[in-house]
């Protein structure tokens, strides 16, 4: 019997150290647990991450105090572990087989799941991240809590991926989706990074900037309809379509030295413009510019742009006038180098932009990493863009904004 009494104590005392190290008040922490959390801090700079779109988490009764974080913590373990629930086996040996990732990773010891503020993971302590939205453990309970945006950072741990949306989709009852950054996020978060940040012009920050500007080919079409329709080009007799042929995509490489006279050409051509319409219609309505045919129809620019939200260009002019929404001076600037030198029209609906790289990000269809800022002049400049950026891709996956 003392035996079995020593062991079950043992078993129930564990998994409460913890909880019990973490339960400190606030008033009682010291310098030492102070450090302690600078260094548990989540890693975020430097780091690629994939973007997801989450709907509002069901919290229920019960709020997420550390108890209740703590018991998340150990099944979330057990799951990933391998465990054995009720007769059936859970984790990534299941789902990934026995050289899966976890057993070329080796033994998980813990699993920590705990708040953290936005301000704390981006390391900013401005004023405007320290407002009323920071979760307090010992506030009201809330049923419901809306996190629209999750990023992750499990490259090409698809076993381990899937794991981890299914427990939050049944913890939580949510649903996880991938959130697809187009043209217009990638755009217009490089705009706003160069109104926020500036542009560096020496320093570990000033590098170039590489835009990879691919191609939507629409699919070849079948002659007739039916089972008597026969291949278009492109197909064979199986009816399996063959790739299409053309250029996938270019790479367009910017030097830092080069970059702001860009935005400097760009703010002009804008300027430009603007007197062009007030002479215009001083004038009176003159000779118009002949426009294709997508240029004022919605539905054959959506169709060349392979009907993806954020593609087609539709953005940057709408339909129904002709003023610019969304101020973009480098994209203008670009777009009449590329079509000068290259005889391209970068703002045709099939044309999109696919990543952008530069010195403050790297940003691409389903992918982020941002880069750390610089703690000398010009720091709080770029952590201020920082939080804009992180800020916009919360928005985005909230209502589908663009990540101005």
């Amino acid at each position: 019997m003392p035996p079995q009494g020593r062991k079950r104590q043992r078993t129930e005392t564990e998994p409460e150290s913890d909880p019990r190290r973490s339960s400190t008040s606030p008033d009682r922490q010291s310098s030492p647990e102070i450090i302690e959390q600078e260094e548990s801090r989540p890693p975020f700079y430097n780091t690629t991450f994939s973007t997801h779109r989450v709907s509002p988490l069901y919290v229920g009764k019960q709020p997420l105090d550390r108890v209740r974080l703590q018991t998340l913590s150990q099944r979330l373990r057990e799951i990933l572990v391998g465990d054995v629930v009720r007769g059936v086996e859970v984790g990534l040996g299941r789902a990934d087989g026995e050289d899966g990732v976890m057993g070329r990773a080796g033994a998980l010891e813990y699993v920590d799941i705990r708040w953290v503020s936005m301000g704390a993971v981006l390391d900013i302590t401005s004023p405007e991240t320290n407002d009323s939205e920071n979760e307090d453990e010992d506030a009201a309970p809330r049923t419901e809590l809306d996190w629209p945006a999750l990023v992750s950072n499990l490259k090409d741990k698809k076993a381990l991926h899937i794991l981890l949306r299914d427990f939050l989709s049944t913890t939580f009852d949510c649903r996880v989706s991938s959130l697809r950054l187009g043209t217009r996020s990638l755009v217009q978060s490089w705009e706003s990074w160069i109104r926020t940040a500036g542009i560096p012009e020496k320093g570990p920050l000033a590098r170039d900037v590489v835009l990879n500007i691919g191609f939507y080919i629409p699919p070849p079409e079948l002659k007739g309809t039916g089972p008597d329709a026969t291949p278009a080009a492109g197909e064979n007799n199986e009816g399996s379509s063959q790739e299409p042929l053309g250029i996938k995509g270019i790479d367009i490489i910017i030097p830092a030295a080069d970059v702001r006279g860009f935005v400097r050409a760009g703010k002009q051509m804008q300027s430009d413009k603007e007197k062009e319409k007030e002479k215009e219609k001083e004038k009176g309505k003159g000779k118009t510019k002949e426009k294709q045919a997508w240029e004022m129809d919605i539905k054959k620019r959506r169709k060349l742009a392979g009907r993806l939200g954020e593609e087609g260009w539709e953005w940057r002019t709408p339909v129904s006038g002709d003023i610019q929404t969304e101020e973009s001076p480098f994209t203008e600037a670009l777009g009449r180098y590329v079509d000068k030198h290259l005889g391209l029209n970068l703002f045709h609906p099939g044309v999109r932009v696919a990543k952008i790289a530069c010195g403050g990000f790297v940003m691409s269809e389903g992918r982020l990493k941002v880069f750390t800022p610089r703690e000398e002049g010009g720091g709080q400049r770029q952590r201020a863009a920082v939080w804009k950026l992180v800020s916009g891709l919360v928005g985005k996956a909230e209502g589908g904004k663009a990540l101005a």
